[in-house]
């Protein structure tokens, strides 16, 4: 029965006729994706580093050098588009992408 407070008239009524589960998923379903990335380095070669960050109103925030310039304060958002302002992309010899716009691009 489905009541959404609109009154008795308003009242839903579901009847479940058929049912049917589908096959388990192999566990491979729910691994990670294996990611071979070559674009990207640790100093000095090593293997893992420590990313020191702020947590500023529940968004994480770290400083960051691109191409050996920086540091740059950039906001990490899983969501989010990749964004610099025009002077920071210019500075970094960043050639950016057709057709990528943004109306509030972060400073620095």
């Amino acid at each position: 029965m489905i009541d959404e407070g609109a009154g008795a008239k308003y009242v839903q009524v579901l009847t479940l006729v058929s049912a049917r589960f589908e096959d388990e998923p192999p566990p491979s379903a729910f691994a990670a994706p294996k990611i071979a990335l070559a674009d990207f380095a640790i100093a000095d070669g090593a293997t893992e580093t420590v990313l020191p960050f702020r947590l500023i109103n529940n968004h994480v925030y770290a400083q960051a050098w691109v191409n050996g310039a920086g540091p740059f304060f950039f906001l990490f958002d899983t969501g989010g588009m990749n964004l610099v302002t025009p002077a920071t992309a210019k500075r970094l010899a960043l050639i950016p992408r057709e057709g990528w716009t943004s109306t509030a691009p972060a400073k620095g």
